[in-house]
């Protein structure tokens, strides 16, 4: 029994074990003090990386533009320099005139291009007809100067030299008129003027013209191929970024972005050229080159945030352990308490602060308890032997008075049980005599009273049957009465259609005397229409003679039909009167109808309700026979169980005697007179508690005496 009590417990301390190890004070501890250090150093980590690459990127962005700037009017000035010269080579005397061609003016634009550094001069007639004999009337350049503009074209391949080159052109004095000038520079010349621009390692500049087209590279091969970026970017995905770049750099935009270009991610500025027709500067760099210096910054940070990291966990173990594994023995201690052990050590820490009061509380807490089990652990071993005599009279205070008050009271109502228990059996014991003497004479009186129910029962069911009867009787008239009902609705529709059928030859009568009355008008008009021409017979004299007997046939059939027609409406108007008669009796009889027709619905009703009634009294009465059978049922029932209840009483008296020698060694405190036992002696104060919460800075502890 007792292996079986402590494997619950062991279970349960493991159990707790695995909770602790998982919900540590001390875990918490480490892990939230770690935790605030981790945020606070990574708070400050990334408000740093962000201060720093705001910085970083600022500084990246001014490079790129004061570079952009720079050599954007670096540029103009080379080509305003450059538009300068071409116009005072226009002005020029020794050009002479631009319409011819011979060896003198050959030599001066030889002896021109080299005092104004270009690689050669040459004029062209309004035609577009070169000094060396090229057709350059369908170039751009020709088109432009011819209207007075000095003009600088993007690379092209000549049709002289068929090399790439680029030209610069003006109007000869200032009059497009009068033919132009044109001078050649090799197209990698603004490719050096840019080519000293230094962004990092990688850095370099460019220039596109008005349609994309490279005018000025570091790698000179994209000049010569008159690389576009825009309409490279429609096939070439790696350089789509790029193309819409150089879009918004045709626009005469200026910006700096960021983009893709063939797998390197670059920053780029551009800036549109001045004084020039749609060119455009750009300075590009890898962003990576550029921001070596946040990336330093951030490999830096990084280090010592995992440094500062290392440092906080060492310093939350270093702290934590102190405080929290005091803590961690007392609520083993306190584990052990919840299992019902008073008996181990409790771990006892000197110290002025909270955990020295939790120890002496605790220490105080276990002795204290193991004082009262051992007072109630008396009380309840003399309650199972059978002595309710003892009581507990140490000083409990606080909550523990509840628990001294509910075993003495315990005590007190064992007492009165007891002794109330004892007076019960003597009063049953007198009392099953009386129930056996009643018993009896109540099973004669049942005996009784079962035969009458039974006399009672019979004739109820001959009622029942009587009533049953009539029911049926009943409900057979009410089926006849319904039928003839039936009939009568249908005699009463017969009569109905016969009425609206005299109605209907009566109606039908009077149209046939209106047709006699017109046939006696016709008959009328006849005969005088017989007498006129009797009369026409006469004057026509023989001739009129056979005519007069017809006449006279006609008119003797008229008066013929005149008789018949008044016999026809003599005979209708009887006919008429007839009819009406007829109808006045077949209201006459639709009145009577409809009267018996509503008497036999009443009688129906009145036969459903008697039906209806007769069926209730049929179920009552079978209501009350199912009654008095029960009745009798319970009457039998009653006898028996008097019966049974005499035998019972006998036995009841029986087991009263037993049930007292039962409980004879039961020892109350009305019994004897005895000394209450005083169970256990004050505990001697052990420990002293602040009166006052301040003094801990925790919840005001119970104070703890010499009692408890």
């Amino acid at each position: 029994m007792s292996q079986e009590k402590q494997m619950p417990i062991q279970d349960t301390k493991m159990q707790t074990g695995k909770i602790m190890s998982k919900n540590s004070i001390k875990r918490k501890l480490q892990i939230s003090i770690a935790a605030l250090a981790t945020v606070i150093t990574l708070l400050f980590g990334t408000v740093n990386s962000i201060i720093i690459y705001r910085d970083a990127r600022n500084n990246m962005q001014l490079r790129i533009q004061e570079n952009t700037n720079a050599y954007s009017h670096s540029v103009e000035n080379a080509i305003l320099i450059y538009k300068t010269k071409i116009e005072s080579i226009s002005k020029d005397s020794r050009i002479g005139n631009a319409s011819g061609s011979s060896e003198q003016l050959q030599k001066n634009l030889t002896q021109l291009a080299k005092e104004y550094g270009f690689d050669s001069i040459v004029v062209c007639n309004t035609q577009g007809i070169t000094s060396d004999g090229t057709d350059v009337k369908d170039r751009e350049y020709f088109q432009k100067s011819t209207n007075g503009e000095t003009y600088i074209s993007s690379p092209l391949l000549s049709k002289t030299t068929n090399t790439m080159i680029m030209i610069l052109s003006a109007p000869v004095n200032g009059d497009g008129s009068k033919g132009i000038v044109f001078a050649r520079l090799s197209c990698d010349s603004f490719s050096k003027m840019i080519n000293d621009i230094s962004l990092g390692k990688s850095g370099y500049g460019f220039i596109v013209d008005k349609t994309g087209t490279v005018v000025a590279h570091k790698n000179q091969d994209n000049v010569n191929q008159q690389l576009n970026y825009i309409e490279a970017a429609k096939t070439d995905t790696s350089v789509s970024q790029a193309g819409k770049m150089v879009q918004n750099m045709t626009a005469g935009k200026s910006s700096i972005e960021s983009i893709q270009y063939k797998g390197n991610h670059l920053t780029v500025g551009y800036a549109p050229i001045p004084n020039t027709d749609g060119w455009s500067l750009g300075v590009s760099a890898k962003t990576s080159e550029l921001m070596e210096g946040f990336y330093l910054s951030i490999i830096v940070m990084v280090l010592f945030v995992a440094v500062f990291l290392i440092i906080a966990l060492i310093s939350a173990v270093r702290i934590a352990s102190p405080i929290v594994n005091p803590i961690i023995k007392m609520v083993d201690r306190l584990e052990l308490l919840s299992q019902g052990d008073l008996h181990s050590e409790v771990p006892e820490y000197v110290s002025e602060d909270e955990i020295g009061t939790l120890s002496k509380s605790l220490k105080y807490t276990v002795s204290s308890l193991r004082s009262i089990i051992n007072d109630a652990t008396t009380v309840l071993d003399g309650v199972e032997k059978g002595n309710c005599t003892l009581t507990i009279e140490s000083e409990y205070k606080a909550d523990f008075i509840l628990l001294k008050t509910s075993i003495n009271g315990i005590i007190s109502n064992l007492n009165t049980i007891f002794g109330n228990f004892r007076s019960s059996i003597n009063q049953i014991s007198s009392g099953a005599d009386q129930i056996s003497s009643g018993a009896q004479l109540l099973a004669s009186g049942t005996t009784q009273q079962a035969a009458t129910v039974e006399e009672l029962n019979a004739s109820i069911s001959n009622v029942a049957h009587h009533s049953e009867e009539n029911v049926v009787t009943v409900s057979t008239v009410n089926e006849y009465v319904k039928q003839t009902g039936i009939e009568l609705t249908k005699g009463n529709s017969y009569i109905q259609n016969l009425n609206q059928a005299m109605s209907e030859i009566g109606d039908a009568s009077k149209k046939i005397t209106n047709i006699t009355k017109v046939i006696e008008d016709i008959a009328f008009q006849t005969n005088i229409l017989a007498l006129n021409a009797a009369i026409e017979a006469a004057r026509a004299g023989e001739a009129g003679k056979g005519f007069a007997v017809v006449a006279d046939e006609v008119r003797n059939l008229a008066e013929k039909v005149t008789a018949a027609a008044g016999e026809t409406s003599s005979l209708l108007a009887h006919s008429s009167s007839l009819v009406e008669n007829g109808e006045n009796l077949s209201r006459e009889t639709v009145e009577i109808l409809k009267g018996l027709a509503d008497k036999a619905d009443f009688l129906g009703e009145s036969m459903e309700k008697i039906r209806s009634a007769s069926a209730e009294q049929v179920d009552a009465i079978q209501q009350i026979n199912t009654g008095l059978t029960q009745v009798s049922s319970v009457v039998q029932t009653n006898a028996a169980t008097a019966e049974e209840s005499s035998a019972s009483s006998e036995e009841l008296a029986a087991q009263a005697q037993a049930m007292k020698d039962e409980i004879s060694w039961i020892q109350l405190m009305s019994d004897t007179v005895s000394e209450k036992k005083i169970l256990s002696e004050p505990i001697n104060e052990i420990i002293e508690i602040p009166d006052t919460a301040e003094e801990t800075d925790v919840m005001e502890a119970p104070i703890l005496t010499d009692k408890y």
